[in-house]
């Protein structure tokens, strides 16, 4: 299925420049030719693939535990979008499997060589577009993937593949675009007859006639091509029915014969993880099929579509795959940098669960852990910027909890209903559903469902790095309640957070919370109380990711003359940052001038004068950009403020 987004990594390869784009790749190859523990080497766009639609792969594999050897049979079916006269395929750049035939359009093509990652087949005449014309790969070999990732692993028990984000290359020819998903795929698993071959979709047969089985596998929805999977192993294979108010699906467990314990022992709240996400995003993605799971030797987990691997069948574990068949196979990210749409939701779905009331871990224990896990490194950012370093791309603090919280965050900025209003339009767009998604598209979804721009709070918290900090400054003047709220950011790349925060005010027992809308990062804001608060806490639920909590009783000030600490305010000062005039307003009544004196950070004496007793305006425009104080003097106090000149 072809779905044709916009996205401007996309279009870097057009129609009219195509020639010169393929020695543009072709460079870049020769430029990054290795790979690393913490790279994932080159990788670039499949030159052809953006004018390729695969609407159908058969593939035939032969393998065995303990062998590293496999013997791939491809055949892809697709149709052209315009005229090419060579097919690229990714496939293999360590050269480590050969290719033994090579059709096109059932016809020997004999022309075929190997370039950097790819598989290059020259047509010769050119190919009729939008119709059905199909290549065939006979190849095998010993796929030789990187470290980093287990993209193919072969032991006494099992053998098995894993693809995200670049390694489908190392064990099967295909186009590796996050730009067209494979309508549906045939999967045949050639093995020896004690093993079960495991693969996406329903099982449609195995025949054990010869001397090896054949498993056939058979998936009819649309599928990225790092989605497709499969494992060959000794496996007990256990059916068993999930059932939720609104739906039922069998669910397929392949799991080692000495851990059978682990399909019971998560069953229960699997039912109920099935049922809470049925009822916030919508069915179950591929409910004419099932689901499943795999076990591996695999560290964590991955979310083949309806056939998840993973080493332990725990809650945790087990929720966030299946929320990954909504958000990642369902709607799959655009882009790598668009990642988070997938891991940021999986880990995010996942403590609904918590918030739910089931699942290994309390609600109000994975947001505070979480935030502190997060705000113990000042910088980084959701949006990888390098996608083919893997500790960028699956950073488990950035990527999978940043992300998270960014998400939860927005859900306290705009609330749960326009949050999981905008959330359910969006993995229920008919544009998007079983195709591809970036993230400006999820934030149109937002913006829609609650009515505001949230440009702003993208560019903050996705684009930027670290997060804000706060030191809240309270005092009670009358029945007023005076708050100094103080921003900084973690990171240079982001000073600043436009926000709304929640101030929760306690008194005998009571809680009154305040949403404090901070445009600034200084402000300072009154609201009516009539007693001193027993306490003041900033969002004291953690439903903002935040870093210093910082509250205190009474307004300090910092003064390199005195550096009084104030116990109590008697003036309103504003605007800060100010620009031209900084207005000074007494809060209680009195019949006394107030003398003024503006002095530097180094106590430099700059002005001075007075006001009328009701108060007035202080002239700033003269100032240089920067920080001052000014001191406020009456008969029974003083009062010094510090201000910044913008």
């Amino acid at each position: 299925m072809k779905l044709l987004i916009t996205l401007t990594i996309a279009l870097f390869i057009s129609a009219i420049n195509f020639a010169q784009q393929v020695i543009n790749v072709e460079q870049k190859f020769h430029d990054h030719n290795g790979e690393s523990t913490l790279s994932f080497g080159s990788r670039s766009e499949t030159p052809t693939a953006p004018f390729i639609d695969i609407t159908h792969v058969n593939l035939r594999i032969e393998a065995e535990p303990g062998s590293q050897v496999i013997y791939g049979d491809v055949r892809l079916t697709y149709k052209l979008s315009q005229e090419i006269d060579t097919l690229w395929l990714d496939f293999d750049s360590a050269l480590t499997m050969s290719v033994n035939v090579v059709q096109v359009d059932f016809t020997q093509n004999s022309k075929y060589y190997r370039k950097g990652n790819f598989l290059v087949i020259p047509i010769g005449s050119k190919q009729a577009i939008h119709q059905t014309h199909n290549v065939r790969i006979v190849y095998r070999g010993v796929p030789n993937g990187p470290d980093i990732g287990s993209y193919f692993r072969s032991d006494n028990r099992h053998v098995w593949t894993r693809s995200e984000p670049y390694g489908a290359r190392y064990w099967w020819p295909c186009t590796m675009t996050l730009q067209d998903k494979i309508d549906s795929a045939d999967i045949y698993l050639v093995h020896p007859k004690e093993y079960l071959g495991v693969s996406n979709g329903l099982l449609q047969s195995v025949d054990s006639s010869r001397s090896n089985a054949v498993t056939h596998w058979k998936h009819t929805y649309p599928v990225a091509f790092y989605l497709i999977a499969w494992s060959i192993g000794d496996y007990a294979h256990i059916t068993k029915k999930a059932k939720w108010k609104s739906g039922a699906i069998n669910v397929e467990n392949y799991v080692f014969k000495d851990q059978v314990f682990w399909v019971d022992s998560t069953h229960s709240e699997l039912e109920k993880t099935f049922g809470l996400f049925d009822s916030l995003f919508g069915e179950y993605p591929f409910i004419n099929e099932h689901y499943g799971h795999v076990q591996t030797s695999m560290g964590g987990g991955m979310e083949h579509q309806t056939m998840s691997h993973m080493r332990d069948l725990n809650q945790p574990l087990v929720a966030h795959e299946l929320a990954h068949q909504w958000f990642g196979n369902k709607i799959t990210c655009g882009s790598w940098e668009d990642l988070w749409l997938n891991e940021s939701f999986a880990t995010y779905l996942t403590a609904l669960t918590y918030e739910a009331g089931f699942g290994d871990e309390k609600w109000a224990d994975w947001k505070e852990n979480t935030n502190r896990f997060i705000t113990n490194t000042n910088s980084g950012s959701v949006f990888p910027i390098d996608t083919m370093n893997f500790n960028v791309l699956f950073s488990w603090r950035l990527t999978y909890n940043k992300g998270a919280y960014v998400l939860h965050t927005l859900r306290d900025q705009i609330g749960d209903k326009a949050f999981f209003k905008g959330v359910n339009n969006f993995i229920n767009d008919p544009a998007l559903s079983y195709g591809f998604a970036i993230t400006d598209q999820f934030r149109a979804h937002m913006e829609a469902a609650s009515n505001r721009d949230l440009n702003e709070f993208f560019n903050d918290w996705y684009m930027g790095e670290g997060h804000p900090n706060y030191i809240l400054q309270y005092n009670l003047v009358g029945s007023k309640l005076y708050m100094e709220v103080t921003q900084g950011g973690s990171s240079g790349r982001s000073p600043f957070f436009e926000m709304d925060l929640t101030v929760a005010v306690y008194l005998n027992g009571l809680r009154f919370d305040f949403k404090l809308p901070i445009t600034q990062q200084n402000e300072v804001f009154v609201e009516t109380f009539g007693r001193v608060p027993d306490s003041v806490q900033i969002d004291p639920d953690y439903n903002t990711l935040i870093g210093l909590r910082d509250v205190r009783e009474g307004i300090h000030v910092l003064s390199n003359a005195a550096r009084p600490d104030l116990v109590s305010s008697a003036y309103r000062v504003f605007p800060n940052p100010v620009k031209s005039e900084l207005n000074v307003r007494p809060i209680l009544k009195s019949e006394e001038f107030i003398n003024y004196e503006i002095r530097s950070i180094n106590n430099a004496l700059l002005s001075k004068g007075a006001l009328e007793s009701q108060g007035g305006s202080v002239e700033t425009v003269e100032l240089p950009v920067g920080i001052y104080f000014i001191q406020l003097k009456s008969k029974d106090s003083t009062t010094i403020y510090r201000f910044v000149k913008d």
